[in-house]
């Protein structure tokens, strides 16, 4: 039921619209934080498997178990905050084009500053190859592919004359 024509009832409410996922840079800070703090101590555990050389018999592989550590991304840590990334890039573009008060500035510089955070986790981490290293190609836009071109390179030169074909079929028979 709709309340009456003319009624005030929007003027008691306690909010208006949408409450803020983050409503300071330290809210959004500590959380980051504390998900770097959770890939830090949530490794991966991979199964290395070393075997001697020259050597056949099953008893000379060993195989171990080898912690290795998660690489950050924003992706991730939207996961972790419970936001989509779409509010991630859309909250960023609006900060940056257009903040409306000292709070949306400071959250921008916050969120830049977790993208630099993750960012020199995956180059470190790519550098030392603790990640692929195809992490970071693709993150600078290196390119990554190979180009084979194949090209005619008589196709500028004019086609030999029969005197000239007659010439080179008569040096060949006498080199072989």
């Amino acid at each position: 039921m709709a309340p009456p024509k003319g009624s005030q009832f929007w003027k008691r409410r306690t909010k208006h619209g949408k409450e803020k996922l983050f409503a300071t840079k330290e809210l959004l800070l500590d959380a980051s934080y504390e998900y770097f703090e959770y890939m830090d101590s949530n490794k991966w555990v991979i199964n290395e498997i070393t075997k001697k050389i020259n050597v056949n018999t099953p008893d000379d592989i060993t195989k171990k178990k080898k912690p290795k550590s998660q690489p950050y991304s924003i992706e991730g840590l939207c996961l972790f905050l419970g936001c989509s990334f779409s509010w991630w890039r859309n909250s960023k573009l609006r900060f940056k084009n257009n903040p409306t008060n000292e709070t949306e500035s400071e959250l921008l510089e916050a969120m830049e500053q977790i993208e630099l955070i993750v960012f020199v986790n995956q180059f470190n981490g790519a550098s030392i190859g603790e990640f692929d290293p195809r992490i970071m190609t693709s993150k600078l836009g290196l390119i990554t592919k190979t180009e084979n071109t194949n090209f005619n390179v008589n196709s500028e030169t004019e086609p030999l004359s029969t005197d000239e074909i007659k010439s080179l079929k008569k040096k060949l028979e006498e080199d072989y």
